[in-house]
């Protein structure tokens, strides 16, 4: 007898939105929903006279204030400081670039390509071109711009897709990160905010390509934290501008002289964290007790999710990841990050470890607003399915 296979069944589901993001500017969330206790699909099911086989699974428990830094409000001074931060070309090379760019809140924090156009390019979203000419830009961001939600979780102990910069008690800074020891000790306040650190260093993000600023000759160089080095040059930015040594103050109660950009980056977390918080998704309202928040058709995907399709051996718990590193035979796209015999590959979580085991593995991905992300290359593509659960 021939064995069914399942396990891809799951990457069908990979269209899963969860959350609705308001078209509206940001704002600190006043208060959280009450957490609730465990409940079983089988009692839905059960007190619904839903008859579906196999149906009695363990579900996550919903996420609460506690689940998020700062119980999800920030101080309103760090949060309004790392919303001008975040939507500011400032902290670009040739200042043509923001955070925003690559995540803007019309995208659904991305940018909707499979590969970003970073620094230099034109336009945003969709229409975002690499140029033409003499003004094409001189490569495209070699990953997808991962989406948001949710990164101020903190279970999400990990950032970027090879986890390159994670959360290690035995660094110096309390942080696994491209860096080493030359990264901030005692000021970065979470792993989010250590991951602010390192967009503002790539030359084909935001620093721009060597010849053309001063922060771009010091990435290019390898000078993150030294004299002269990209971080002091962008805090040197910051002095320099008064509302913005104002708003320092107001935040961190820091002179001019004491500004350093990994304060910045922890305002960048603060606001991240607050503002792209997805915790009130059907499936959310769901694990919290209102049982009329999902369609019965959402009912059926969501049994299959976390039991007989599999999915939930990765895509586990609330935020729907086991925040590991998977191989999955996922085709990459783009020009690869200058690994294998001609330069063309992305070895993914190799990188970081140096261990030939974690070869093309990638972190297993969230799925907050999955359906609005453009599949990219470590990430299973977008395909419709009548059994989404959560589908609003």
């Amino acid at each position: 007898m021939q064995k069914k296979t399942i396990l891809p069944f799951c990457l069908l589901l990979a269209g899963i939105p969860l959350y609705a993001a308001a078209n509206q500017e940001p704002s600190i969330p006043t208060n959280g929903p009450n957490s609730h206790g465990h409940l079983t699909l089988f009692s839905y099911l059960s007190a619904n006279n839903l008859a579906y086989s196999g149906a009695n699974y363990r579900l996550p428990l919903p996420a609460t204030d506690s689940d998020f830094y700062d119980h999800g409000r920030p101080d309103p001074a760090k949060f309004q400081l790392g919303k001008f931060l975040f939507f500011d070309k400032i902290l670009s090379g040739n200042q043509n670039i923001s955070c925003a760019t690559c995540h803007h809140p019309l995208a659904a924090t991305g940018d909707g390509l499979s590969l970003s156009v970073g620094e230099g390019g034109r336009g945003l979203g969709i229409t975002r071109n690499t140029g033409f000419g003499n003004e094409a830009i001189y490569e495209r961001v070699p990953r997808n711009a991962p989406p948001l939600f949710n990164v101020g979780a903190k279970r999400m102990t990990g950032m970027f897709h090879d986890g390159r910069v994670e959360v290690d008690s035995l660094a110096p800074s309390g942080f696994n990160t491209p860096a080493g020891d030359e990264l901030p000790i005692g000021v970065l306040e979470n792993v989010l905010a250590a991951q602010a650190m390192f967009p503002v260093t790539s030359n084909s993000e935001m620093a721009g390509q060597p010849g053309e600023n001063p922060i771009a000759d010091a990435a290019e160089a390898g000078n993150l934290a030294g004299p002269g080095g990209v971080w002091e040059q962008l805090a040197n930015r910051l002095k320099a501008n008064e509302e913005y040594a104002q708003l320092f103050n107001q935040a961190f109660a820091l002179t001019p002289e004491q500004i350093t950009y990994a304060h910045a980056a922890n305002a960048i977390a603060a606001f991240e964290a607050a503002a792209w918080r997805a915790d009130h998704s059907p499936f959310d309202r769901y694990l919290r007790g209102d049982k009329e928040a999902m369609s019965k058709e959402s009912i059926q995907g969501m049994s299959l999710f976390y039991g007989k399709a599999g999915c939930s051996q990765c895509h586990s718990g609330v935020f729907q990841t086991d925040m590991q590193y998977h191989a999955i035979a996922m085709p990459q796209i783009g020009p690869g990050k200058g690994d294998g015999a001609e330069g063309h590959e992305d070895f993914g979580r190799e990188r970081v470890t140096h261990d030939p085991a974690d070869r093309y593995k990638f972190r297993t991905p969230r799925f907050e607003m999955w359906r609005l992300q453009a599949p990219g290359g470590m990430m299973a593509p977008t395909i419709p399915w009548k059994l989404w659960f959560a589908i609003t």
